[in-house]
């Protein structure tokens, strides 16, 4: 299975380096620091960072690995940088499965005038991927109505700001809709999932944190943080009965 698909997809090679930077890091080396200036990530640009796409590769691979029947689901894709993964891991281990792709494409992050629609469906083409099953709406109306009976993945990534609660309410509803139709041993990752004292960085979404206390406070499951520097993110694994 070729990974390079985390990498190479999305903008991820690195900018030309000034010659401030270069000096800077000169210096640097003269005085016995190794040190190399980066980018900071930007989270009205970068939707996800390299160490959340490896996750979720790996998370994707995993379950068809383990054969853990049912389709893929994403809540909140944007312009698909991280649903693209997902299809490459499909495309590569079991085409017969499908990626169910929801959202109402109606939010531009940091640009006005951009079709996020237009611009997923050319993202997978370059990626060369196979074009995934489009839910376009609200969730309201899309979510149950047009989910597979049968899931082996799903990640939420539907953060927008805004209210902490009604967020919370959203992330809760999209839970209780997709879990009883997880298989066992499926795996879910929400997100912006955050622990205070815990995870690093800011919680620019509490909401779904708090929605998923409040949803595994009487299931067997529990979620587990992922370690991802600058963002954080976190998963549960779907208990077997």
């Amino acid at each position: 299975m070729d990974n390079l698909v985390i990498v190479n997809h999305f903008n991820w090679a690195p900018p030309p380096r000034s010659r401030l930077v270069r000096t800077v890091e000169w210096v640097s080396r003269r005085l016995g620091f190794a040190w190399r200036i980066e980018r900071a990530m930007d989270p009205l640009h970068d939707m996800t960072n390299l160490a959340q796409r490896e996750n979720l590769w790996h998370f994707a691979t995993q379950v068809l690995a383990y054969g853990v029947p049912g389709e893929f689901a994403e809540f909140g894709c944007y312009d698909g940088q991280a649903a693209v993964i997902f299809q490459k891991v499909i495309d590569e281990l079991d085409p017969s499965r499908r990626l169910h792709l929801y959202d109402h494409f109606q939010i531009s992050f940091a640009t006005t005038g951009r079709d996020i629609r237009k611009e997923l469906i050319s993202n997978f083409e370059k990626a060369q991927a196979t074009q995934p099953v489009i839910r376009e709406g609200d969730f309201n109306d899309t979510i149950p109505a047009q989910l597979p009976e049968q899931l082996a993945f799903i990640h939420i990534d539907c953060g927008f700001g805004g209210d902490p609660r009604a967020h919370e309410e959203v992330v809760h509803r999209l839970l209780e809709q997709a879990y009883p139709r997880m298989s066992p041993g499926a795996v879910g990752v929400l997100m912006d999932y955050h622990e205070a004292g815990r995870s690093p960085g800011t919680d620019f979404n509490p909401g779904v944190g708090r929605a998923a206390r409040r949803f595994f406070e009487d299931k067997p499951e529990k979620m587990s943080l992922l370690w991802t520097g600058e963002y954080t993110h976190g998963y549960f694994r779907k208990a077997r009965s």
